[in-house]
């Protein structure tokens, strides 16, 4: 096919290396993919990992984007743009070979949990990851000197990132875990008791 011929042209001019990456970045699964705002967000729960804390063992072959049927999935193992589960592309999960945000609610698995992975599946991981990037800078057009730059500002920050985005994501969790202590004098206003605000309350906050 067209692919077959332009990466026969690319590798004799030493250009394979990228293309090939770009190629099966491509095949990998779509990164584009968004859950339907009226999507029912109570199935695809695995009963057995509702908070990430029994997270499933990896699926036979490593990581891999997983499948896809328009769901929200929590703590499994098999679908892609899930949260809480174990080798495939989404949130909060381990052993994923990158992140897919589709809009899914954020459950996180445990850092203690993240450890001990395969080292065959860890650099299957790894490779995604960088086919993904490479994917994702074709689609930014980056080229040269733009390119160079880029990375080199990307590679500069990547750490932090890295860190800032583990406090967000562990923050997004602990707010949805959060038990709200009502009938407070101060805090943030208790919609619940605007009546009683109204006619001069003062325990209207949580």
């Amino acid at each position: 096919n067209s692919h077959k011929t332009l990466l026969k042209v690319l590798t004799k001019h030493g250009f394979a290396t990228q293309r090939e990456s770009l190629l099966k970045a491509a095949s990998h699964g779509d990164m584009s993919l968004r859950l339907d705002d009226d999507v029912d967000r109570s199935e695809g729960i695995n009963p057995d990992n509702t908070d990430g804390t029994k997270p499933p063992d990896m699926r036979e072959g490593g990581p891999r984007h997983g499948d896809w049927d328009g769901k929200q999935h929590i703590g499994g193992n098999q679908f892609a743009g899930g949260s809480g589960g174990t080798g495939t592309a989404g949130l909060g999960g381990r052993w994923g070979p990158y992140r897919l945000d589709v809009g899914q609610e954020l459950v996180m698995v445990p850092e203690h949990l993240k450890e001990g992975i395969d080292e065959e599946y860890k650099k299957k991981a790894t490779r995604m990851a960088q086919e993904a990037h490479a994917e994702h800078l074709r689609n930014l057009d980056l080229r040269g000197p733009d390119l160079e730059k880029y990375e080199r500002l990307r590679g500069a920050i990547a750490d932090q990132v890295g860190q800032m985005r583990t406090v967000l994501e562990s923050h997004e969790a602990r707010e949805k875990e959060r038990v709200w202590l009502r009938q407070q004098i101060h805090g943030e206003l208790d919609d619940s008791r605007l009546v009683d605000g109204v006619v001069g309350g003062r325990n209207i906050y949580r």
